[in-house]
């Protein structure tokens, strides 16, 4: 069963190992994923700043999001109406076996709790 929780911030680099394992499943060649590595990076600093949710089962980590503030955004603006669903990744093993669906129903949910009108992907 798979169930959703808060990301600790030590987490950071587990889930960036994730999130780049995941854009690699759909075949994207070594330069263009080298490209993208930077963008795919969770930081201790965004886990603690930005609503972040971990995917498990089993004991593992198999998926994660995290919202953040629009693109030009600040905290202050946090609370305005949208949230950006900035990641929302899947471990290659668990694609199509429903955590996907999990994630993003957590992600509809947790927007609506915390007021946001809406949640740009």
């Amino acid at each position: 069963m798979i169930f959703v929780r808060p990301a600790c911030p030590d987490e950071a680099p587990a889930l960036s190992a994730l999130a780049l394992r995941s854009k690699a499943h759909w075949g994207y060649d070594a330069g263009f994923m080298a490209a993208c590595a930077t963008e795919l990076m969770v930081t201790p600093e965004g886990i603690r700043d930005y609503p972040t949710y971990v995917a498990v089962e089993y004991g593992g980590a198999v998926g994660f999001c995290q919202f953040a503030p629009i693109a030009g955004g600040d905290l202050a603006s946090f609370g305005d109406g949208a949230v950006e669903l900035v990641f929302l990744f899947v471990e290659p093993e668990s694609i199509g076996r429903g955590c996907g669906a999990i994630l993003m129903r957590h992600a509809r949910e947790t927007a609506r709790g915390l007021g946001f009108a809406a949640l740009v992907i």
